[in-house]
C-alpha cells in the first residue's frame, strides 16, 4: 500500500477535501505501522523448532501468509493471485477470525515496499497446507495437526480433573499432555532437518561468475558507456543494473525481492547478489535477459563476440585441411605427367 501525497494537495482547496491533507496520510500510517506491531509481535526462536521458525510461529501459534507461502516453495510471482484466490475469496474463512489482514513493510533492491500480508490462525494454516500436495504441503499440515490433537488431548484431561482439582495436579495434568506434543513436535522437526539436509546437498549455489553473468555484466557495461557518452549523467554499474531490474519488475509484474528472498531460504546465504538469484531462477533469467537485449536493440547496441582463443584442436583441425588440399593437388597433377612421358 502506498500512500504517497496526491497533487491535489498543494490547492487552495485542501480543507474541502481532507484526503489530500499531509497530516491525514501521516496518521494513517501511523495506524498501519501500531496495526502491524499489534500482529507482527517479537518473536522469540530461541526455544523454537526449525519447523516453526521457518513457519515464523509466534506465541499464539499462528503463522503469516507470506511465511507459509515460502515454506511451501511456491512460485514468488503468483503470490498476489494465491492470496486473493485461497484466502480473500475463500468462502470458509471470515476475516478477523481465520486470517487478519496487515501490511509488511520489506526491504527490496528499489528501497522499501510494502506488501499486504495476513496473520493466520493455526487451524486455517492447516487447512490451506492440506490443498499442496507436495512434501513441503505434508510437513505443515502434520505440524498444525499435532499442535491441535495436543491442545484436543489438553481440554479433555482438563475437563476431566475440573471437579476439585488442586494446584498440583492441574500443573501434572498440562506436563502429561504437553509431554508427547512435544515429542510428536520433536519428530516432526527431526524428519524437516533431515529432508532439507538431503535435498540442500546436491543443489549448491552456482559459481557467481558464470557464462551468464559474464555476457550480462558485458551488456550492463556496454549500456553503461553508451549512456555516460551521449548523456550529460555519469552512472555507475549498480545504477544501471538497479534500473534493469525495476524495468523487469515493470514489465513482468513481478518482485526480484521475492526470488532473491527464495535463493535466500533455500540455500541459506546471508544477503545473495540480486543477479546471483535472478541467475539461478529460469523464469526471471529469461525476463531479465530479455528486457537488456531490448533496451541494447532500442539503442543500437551491437553485442560484443568474444575473440575466440586458439587451442591445439585449432591447430590440428587446419592441418589436416592443409594435408588435404596436398593431396588433392597432387592427384590432380599426376594425368599431367603421364601425358608428358607418352
Amino acid at each position: 500500500m502506498d500512500l504517497d501525497i496526491p497533487s491535489a494537495c498543494q490547492r487552495d482547496d485542501k480543507k474541502r477535501h481532507p484526503y489530500n491533507n499531509q497530516e491525514f496520510y501521516r496518521k494513517e500510517k501511523e495506524k498501519i505501522k501500531m496495526k502491524n506491531k499489534k500482529l507482527l509481535p517479537n518473536i522469540d526462536t530461541a526455544n523454537q523448532t526449525p519447523i516453526e521458525i521457518s513457519l515464523g510461529i509466534d506465541e499464539d501459534g499462528n503463522t503469516t501468509a507470506t511465511k507459509l507461502y515460502s515454506f511451501l516453495e511456491l512460485n514468488p510471482s503468483n503470490y498476489s493471485k494465491w492470496y486473493k484466490t485461497n484466502i480473500l475469496e475463500n468462502e470458509l474463512a471470515e476475516e478477523n477470525i481465520d486470517y487478519f489482514p496487515f501490511v509488511l513493510e520489506y526491504e527490496s533492491v528499489a528501497g522499501m515496499k510494502e506488501r499486504q500480508d495476513y496473520k493466520l490462525t493455526a487451524k486455517f494454516a492447516k487447512k490451506l497446507s492440506m490443498t499442496q500436495k507436495n512434501e513441503k504441503g505434508e510437513q505443515a499440515r502434520n505440524y498444525f495437526l499435532a499442535c491441535e490433537q495436543g491442545l484436543k488431548m489438553a481440554t479433555k484431561k482438563l475437563q476431566k480433573e475440573s471437579s476439585g482439582v488442586n494446584t498440583e495436579k492441574l500443573a501434572e495434568v498440562f506436563s502429561s499432555t504437553l509431554k508427547p506434543m512435544t515429542e510428536a513436535m520433536t519428530s516432526i522437526s527431526d524428519r524437516l532437518s533431515k529432508i532439507e539436509e538431503q535435498q540442500s546437498q546436491p543443489k549448491l549455489p552456482k559459481k557467481r561468475y558464470s557464462r551468464w553473468t559474464s555476457k550480462t555484466f558485458d551488456k550492463l557495461n556496454s549500456i553503461l558507456k553508451y549512456i555516460n557518452a551521449n548523456s550529460s549523467e555519469q552512472l555507475t554499474l549498480p545504477n544501471i543494473i538497479h534500473m534493469m531490474i525495476r524495468e523487469t519488475e515493470d514489465t513482468y509484474d513481478i518482485e526480484v525481492a521475492d526470488y532473491v528472498s527464495m535463493y535466500e531460504c533455500e540455500f541459506q546465504v546471508d544477503k545473495p547478489y540480486p543477479l546471483t538469484a535472478i541467475e539461478h531462477y529460469k523464469e526471471v533469467r529469461d525476463m531479465f535477459t530479455f528486457t537488456l537485449d531490448s533496451k541494447l536493440e532500442g539503442l543500437g547496441i551491437q553485442e560484443e563476440k568474444p575473440m575466440h582463443k586458439r587451442t591445439i584442436i585449432d591447430e590440428l583441425i587446419e592441418r589436416r585441411k592443409l594435408n588435404l588440399e596436398n593431396k588433392t593437388n597432387n592427384i590432380e597433377k599426376e594425368p599431367k605427367k603421364i601425358r608428358a612421358d607418352v
